[in-house]
């Protein structure tokens, strides 16, 4: 699954965020109508909005028919440190640098 990024510049000035997005997920397994919390700084909200062009979901499903769906996922931008075993993170799904 591509990951958001979270990009080295608002790492250095330690701009971090944990905010939720709800969307749809429409039969065909895309992601739309995004809607970001109020306050959600536009780098984070484009990282975002660019990682779930790229995922796909399983469509909800009424009676044996696919449905579109609204979900709502946590997506934490936050710098873990100098470490060599640090994680950088996106909608919680950790990732090495």
């Amino acid at each position: 699954m591509f990951a958001p990024q979270y990009r080295k510049r608002a790492r250095r000035k330690g701009i971090e965020a944990e905010f939720s997005v709800t969307f749809t997920v429409g039969v065909n397994g895309r992601a739309a109508d995004l809607k970001f919390e109020d306050g959600v700084h536009k780098r984070f909200q484009r990282s975002v909005r660019t990682a779930l062009k790229k995922w796909r979901f399983e469509a909800g499903t009424v009676d044996g028919k696919k449905q579109s769906m609204e979900i709502t996922r946590v997506f934490s931008f936050t710098d873990p440190g100098d470490s060599e075993d640090s994680y950088i993170t996106g909608s919680r799904l950790p990732r090495r640098h």
